[in-house]
């Protein structure tokens, strides 16, 4: 009987052992899993880290009231006084947790190892693929098609560009652009930011305004174009409130979910330490939404680009969109075509600005005390 006994211990030991073998051999064989695995341990490592700090605060400031109002009794420090020592103790974890990169943006020290070469040579990368795109461009239009009118080469884009167009007509045609993006992603920035955030902090608002943006949503900007004219005209104002349509939706929805998705843990540490009404909006909830907020305002700005053709076809004298239904109706494909790589390319210059000055507040305001 002790045989066996002895025999079936041992049984889940060998079984284990068979286990790891199985989980060292599925490592091995699948790097993306361990990259996955530790991404999901370290987040709740972090959770359980931010839950046992906040734990130890809280007791420590119902002891340090109580002890508070043990000494208001002998004529020292009211408890109220004794609560404030701690504000800044709470606080700081939760500004600490904000300005944590979470799981899902730190590349796990296994995935970081296997992809570091590939991120090291990402531009180059990315500069090799333009290329060959556009070297795969110029041989199908000069050895298959053959015909300019229907599709012109790169370089024969440029040459009728050349041909056509002075640097001064080109630098109007962006500047107009850029203005209209700027003014019609300005006004949605505003406005999508604030009814976001509204709708996120106050439910009974969310619940009211969601609806409404769900079904003015799937609705493309095109659709509005008549109505524009009809509203504002044929001037700057309809223009600004096409783009204005393109870039609202995202905007509001991102904003929406970055409120709506903030830890409850760092809204009570807040609370237990009389941050409330106002400036816990301000100092807690906002800067934990703020890479969403990001998000949106990226997304935003991208497709405001994406709308500024049909834009421009409301009346326009200047301007890219402009530029490129022009030159489509007077038979100048050329440089319709060298218009569209325009909007690609000054799209792709002011979204890398865009990004980067996004970057830097939103890092400034995760570091921020508050």
């Amino acid at each position: 009987m002790r045989a066996e006994d002895s025999m079936h211990g041992q049984t889940p030991v060998s079984s284990k052992a068979s286990g790891v073998g199985d989980a060292s051999r599925a490592t091995v064989a699948a790097p993306g899993g361990v990259a996955t695995a530790d991404a999901e341990l370290a987040q709740r490592i972090e959770k359980a880290n931010l839950t046992t700090e906040i734990t130890e605060i809280t007791e420590s400031t119902e002891s340090t009231e109580e002890a508070g109002t043990r000494m208001n009794a002998n004529g020292t420090d009211s408890p109220r006084q004794n609560s404030a020592r701690t504000n800044s103790s709470v606080l700081s974890v939760a500004d600490n947790h904000r300005s944590r990169p979470s799981p899902a943006d730190v590349t796990p020290p296994t995935a970081r190892l296997s992809t570091h070469g590939g991120l090291r040579n990402s531009t180059a990368l990315g500069i090799i693929g333009v290329i060959a795109f556009l070297l795969l461009w110029e041989l199908a239009a000069r050895l298959i098609w053959r015909d300019p009118q229907v599709l012109p080469a790169p370089t024969q884009a440029l040459g009728s560009a050349w041909k056509h167009l002075t640097f001064g007509e080109l630098a109007a045609h962006i500047g107009f652009s850029l203005s209209r993006i700027v003014i019609g992603f300005a006004i949605a920035a505003v406005a999508g930011i604030a009814l976001g955030v509204a709708a996120g902090w106050y439910a009974w608002f969310g619940r009211a305004i969601r609806p409404i943006v769900d079904l003015l949503r799937p609705i493309p900007p095109l659709a509005w174009i008549p109505i524009a004219i009809v509203w504002l005209g044929l001037g700057e104002s309809s223009k600004w409130f096409v783009i204005f349509l393109g870039a609202f939706f995202p905007i509001f929805t991102n904003a929406h979910r970055g409120m709506a998705s903030i830890p409850p843990v760092l809204l009570r540490a807040a609370r237990t330490m009389d941050v409330d009404g106002p400036a816990l909006l301000v100092k807690v909830a906002l800067p934990a939404a703020l890479p969403d907020i990001a998000t949106g305002l990226r997304v935003g700005f991208g497709l405001a680009f994406g709308i500024l053709v049909a834009a421009e076809l409301i009346a326009a004298e200047r301007g890219m969109g402009y530029l490129v239904m022009q030159s489509r109706q007077l038979g100048e494909l050329g440089v319709a075509i060298f218009g569209i790589l325009l909007i690609g390319v000054v799209s792709l210059i002011s979204d890398a600005a865009l990004g980067a000055a996004l970057k830097r507040v939103v890092g400034r305001g995760l570091r921020t005390t508050p």
